[in-house]
């Protein structure tokens, strides 16, 4: 009896060193990123479905992308049936698209306009890549406030134009800013989104806290609708890129 337990326990040993190096010897698999915004008017919530073909059972995949949020998805390769449905109503779908996701991408969709006139911006990014030493963070700005004109970006109190003439469902390069960690932290960029054919203010957006975004990336995105007040005002909101 005591020789088939020893039998038994080296068996057992055996069988999990095998797995193990079968486990360490696995190929690295690649991947891809997909950031998903919520820039939609109104103050909902987005329920993300990574399978649309299939009803969405939202208490089991209760991924919630909150109204000027974010939230970034991995391990998706090749064409992927991405639907997207109102926290409130899972039953109505807003946003339905194959999304193409290749190996080692980067990816950005932005959800616009309302419930009632949804529409969507993707990008594939770019992400600069700053080494700590260089005290820098790369910043880029994308208009998806629908229905807005063609928009300017500015450092308050600073006559030079950053960014001119940025349309509706696009983007600038990122940009890089000093961001020094010696700097005390009431120190930041303030960045004022205006009318770029009459100069007229839109809003603006406070980029602190820059000691905490050495060698990383930002977007500042101006969503909203022209004219609109409340949760339809148009306003900037900051997504991660790192």
């Amino acid at each position: 009896m005591k020789f088939r337990l020893i039998y038994v326990i080296t068996w057992i040993a055996c069988c999990i060193s095998i797995l193990s190096c079968k486990k360490n010897s696995l190929p690295a698999i690649s991947s891809s990123s997909l950031t998903i915004v919520n820039a939609l008017s109104g103050g909902y919530g987005l329920i993300p479905n990574f399978d649309s073909e299939k009803t969405l059972i939202y208490y089991k995949n209760a991924a919630i992308i909150t109204n000027n949020g974010f939230l970034e998805f991995s391990g998706h390769l090749g064409n992927i049936p991405l639907s997207l449905a109102p926290q409130t109503d899972t039953l109505h779908t807003l946003y339905k698209n194959n999304i193409l996701m290749e190996a080692n991408s980067i990816h950005t969709l932005f959800i616009t306009g309302t419930v009632d006139n949804t529409d969507s911006y993707f990008t594939t990014d770019k992400v600069p890549a700053y080494a700590a030493a260089d005290s820098l963070i790369g910043v880029r700005f994308v208009n998806v406030s629908m229905g807005s004109k063609p928009v300017s970006i500015n450092i308050k109190g600073q006559s030079n134009t950053l960014v001119n003439g940025l349309a509706y469902k696009s983007a600038s390069d990122f940009l890089p800013y000093a961001a020094k960690k010696t700097v005390p932290a009431t120190v930041s960029y303030i960045f004022e989104i205006r009318d770029a054919s009459t100069a007229a203010l839109i809003t603006t957006y406070t980029l602190s806290s820059l000691g905490t975004k050495i060698s990383k990336s930002v977007t500042i995105a101006l969503k909203g609708i022209p004219g609109g007040t409340g949760a339809n005002a148009q306003v900037a909101l900051l997504v991660n890129n790192y």
